[in-house]
């Protein structure tokens, strides 16, 4: 009988005949595309000019292959193996018959030229997210898109100063958008300690009031007023106007110093002390109950602040056949990488649900604003 009676015999022969040839096909292709792609090489003997054309190199190999991915012609396995790592995500082909959604701050770039990542478009984004810049994150989930489309909307608002951190505080105690008041959720992101009743963490009473305490032994704030004593007081006259000292004490020669003062935020204070306090919002306001947190991060709030209206969009969008990308954790998030295998099917300017926080825009000046801030904070104590 021949060597071959088994596989003449059994079934399970020719099948692993076939899973041979499929597996030397596999390394075949592997070692094609390693050829493809190869990895630049470093040694101990590179220029400094050297170096960072190998590094480009590499950075240029990561996006052809990840692009690769998302275009269907490669697998998660394939990536893997030629040394571009996914993370423990997901990895999902997307659907081309299902819709998927996108919140946008450039809805006129994007009917002009389509969707594109921030590495495609040359790095510029102007949104409240971050993530990624070679990734296009989408949500399969409506009522998510929905979520995140509120939130860039008011998130606009808060940047531009329509919405103050007192609004957020009122939102809060008022339990606005969610199953229960929050404030004092928000008070203990500022002091994990503070109890009901309480007065207001110091530097929570300062965001809400839009002003800042500046102390002479800080070096890196307000450099330029001039100090006294080994740098530890502020001499009386050098405080800014519209500033209140406090520390005071009397010099030998009875001039009158003081350890430091608070006086109202620049305009670029305002903004990001605004911005951190919408964020600390978003957050204890899903705990109560309310809109799943969207994690805003790495935003540019100058270019979110001056953004036409028009431009914030949620775009409905379809897949290309054999598209793939990977799935996070939470709010129903998929991320590709890059947008050539993404087609806009609809662009939609919606109201705003009733959750999100109602402008109230001020007039009032300072003096009178921090006046009602006390009045309010006080009842609110008391309450």
């Amino acid at each position: 009988m021949s060597d071959t009676w088994q596989e003449e015999l059994h079934p399970r022969g020719e099948a692993g005949k076939f899973a041979a040839k499929a597996a030397g096909d596999a390394a075949n292709r592997m070692a094609a595309l390693k050829d493809k792609w190869p990895k630049a090489e470093f040694s101990g003997d590179l220029s400094s000019d050297e170096i960072n054309s190998a590094l480009q190199h590499d950075r240029d190999r990561h996006r052809d292959i990840t692009r690769a991915f998302s275009h269907g012609e490669l697998s998660s396995d394939e990536v893997k193996e030629l040394g571009v790592s996914l993370g423990s995500n997901l990895p999902i082909k997307l659907d081309p018959d299902r819709d998927y959604y996108h919140v946008t701050t450039g809805a006129s770039g994007v009917l002009e030229s389509g969707l594109k990542t921030r590495d495609e478009l040359g790095g510029v984004a102007s949104g409240l997210g971050g993530g990624a810049s070679d990734t296009i994150s989408l949500t399969d989930d409506p009522a998510v898109a929905q979520t995140i489309y509120d939130t860039m909307r008011e998130g606009q608002q808060v940047a531009r100063g329509e919405i103050k951190p007192i609004d957020l505080y009122n939102a809060a105690f008022e339990g606005k958008g969610a199953k229960r008041a929050f404030a004092e959720d928000l008070i203990r992101m500022h002091d994990a300690h503070h109890s009901p009743g309480d007065p207001l963490p110091s530097g929570m009473d300062l965001a809400l009031a839009e002003r800042r305490s500046v102390r002479a032994n800080e070096s890196s704030t307000d450099s330029t007023v001039p100090r006294v004593g080994m740098g530890m007081f502020f001499p009386e006259p050098a405080l800014p106007a519209g500033a209140e000292g406090f520390n005071l004490h009397t010099t030998a020669d009875g001039k009158t110093v003081f350890g430091g003062y608070v006086r109202g935020m620049t305009d670029e204070e305002k903004l990001d002390s605004r911005m951190e306090f919408y964020k600390r919002f978003l957050m204890v306001r899903e705990g109560a109950g309310g809109p799943e947190d969207p994690l805003f991060y790495m935003t540019d709030y100058h270019a979110l602040a001056a953004k036409p209206v028009e431009d914030i969009a949620l775009l409905k969008v379809r897949a290309t056949p054999g598209s793939q990308g990977y799935r996070m954790s939470a709010l129903g998030e998929i991320r590709v990488y890059t947008g050539d295998v993404l087609k806009v099917t609809d662009v939609e300017r919606r109201p705003m649900s009733s959750r999100h926080v109602a402008p109230e825009v001020s007039k009032r000046g300072d003096k009178e604003e921090t006046a009602q801030l006390a009045r309010l904070s006080k009842a609110k104590r008391a309450a």
